[in-house]
């Protein structure tokens, strides 16, 4: 068998895609389709896969499966693999896969093209011999119709998420309060934090399926998800420019499994993840209304608060120039005792205060420039193994 690549984009897509799949583990499979190859990762709390179609690659040769399975699957290791491409340099790559006679293990060569040269690696493999069972869990398919997504939407309408919640990002838990023209977000660890995305542009909204598998359209309910989950589908759907999907299933009153979508127009590449045991909490719509209405009152409340801190500093600058002024006027007070009274212990204070607020107002003025100016570049030209937005 043997597929390759010659668009730089769809390598450093494909690169990403095995980043984003491996997370959390060392080892990974790579399933053989007639038609397809699907990489595959495991963990207790989570199953990661993306389909590439014979379509999304430049050539694509399939490999003949056994004869008692429809597939075959190989056992990679994630850094090896990553290794023998990098993001920018190779021009075309290509994999050629040989599996022994014995059908138990194998050798794939990967060829990669760059300016002037050509790099030749290769790499051993186990083939895993599977169960009926064991085939069946493997063919799941993670594409869902429009009508079954919870979130459907143009992946721009997220955007922001970076910015808001970039600390502690691959620790943090997002709360997901969906209501009829809202989907709230708010850190649990950046309680402070919070997002509030219009649903009116979504193509489809608020649909799941419930206990019985039945497909059903309700809001005022919350989510509890990793970060992490949304941010690395987000990643991929910024590249692909394409859709960012969600969709779940009801597990119990309580929980439920959660699917993140990134799936290209085209059909030909479709990156999942499905998270498992989902808090899931009914909420009433009055909670989640008066819960924004609580931050905008703070929000608006901390903002009087700094108004009034700023006009304290200016009060004070005033006074000190005015008494500077007042004293280089009259050089006979200088020598008075109202002079040389020293300043007490809180108006020194206040003017250290006030010292403090202008270099904190004008790092932070700095600060927002400088993230400003980082926020404009493309998003895929500085991709981090370790950098999860």
């Amino acid at each position: 068998m043997s597929f390759s690549l010659t668009d730089r984009r769809k390598i450093q897509l494909l690169r990403r895609t095995i980043q984003a799949i491996t997370t959390s583990v060392e080892t990974f499979m790579l399933q053989l389709y007639p038609n397809k190859i699907r990489f595959y990762a495991n963990t207790v709390s989570t199953t990661s896969t993306a389909d590439l179609t014979e379509d999304f690659f430049t050539t694509f040769k399939a490999l003949e499966p056994q004869a008692s399975s429809s597939f075959t699957q190989l056992k990679l290791y994630r850094n090896e693999f990553l290794q023998c491409f990098t993001l920018h340099d190779d021009k075309e790559v290509e994999f050629i896969i040989k599996v022994n006679e014995n059908g138990e293990s194998g050798c794939m060569q990967i060829l990669k093209t760059r300016d002037g040269f050509q790099v030749d690696t290769q790499l051993l493999f186990e083939v895993v011999q599977l169960t009926e069972k064991e085939e069946e869990v493997y063919e799941m398919e993670y594409s869902f119709e429009p009508n079954m997504l919870l979130v459907n939407c143009p992946v721009r309408k997220f955007r922001n998420i970076k910015g808001v919640f970039k600390s502690k990002s691959k620790t943090e838990v997002l709360k997901m309060g969906f209501i009829r023209d809202e989907l709230r977000l708010t850190g649990e660890q950046n309680s402070k934090s919070s997002l509030q995305i219009s649903t009116g542009g979504f193509d489809n909204y608020l649909n799941y399926a419930d206990l019985n598998g039945e497909i059903v359209r309700s809001d005022n309910f919350e989510l509890q998800v990793p970060l992490r989950y949304i941010g690395l589908p987000l990643k991929i759907s910024e590249m692909m420019e394409s859709q960012f999907q969600m969709a779940m299933e009801k597990d119990d009153e309580n929980t439920c499994c959660v699917f993140i979508i990134s799936e290209d127009l085209k059909g030909n590449y479709c990156f999942s993840i499905e998270s498992k045991n989902i808090p899931f909490t009914q909420v009433e719509p009055s909670t989640l209304k008066h819960e924004r209405k609580l931050e905008k009152i703070s929000q608006k409340g901390s903002s009087q608060e700094e108004d009034e801190e700023e006009k304290d500093v200016e009060m004070i600058k005033k006074t000190q120039k005015s008494s500077k002024s007042h004293a280089s006027q009259s050089p006979e007070r200088s020598n008075g005792s109202d002079s040389d009274v020293p300043m007490d212990k809180d108006s020194q204070d206040s003017n250290k205060s006030s010292a403090g607020s202008d270099t904190i107002d004008a790092k932070s003025a700095k600060a927002s420039k400088s993230s400003k100016s980082k926020g404009d570049k493309k998003f895929y030209d500085s991709l981090k193994d370790e950098d999860m937005f």
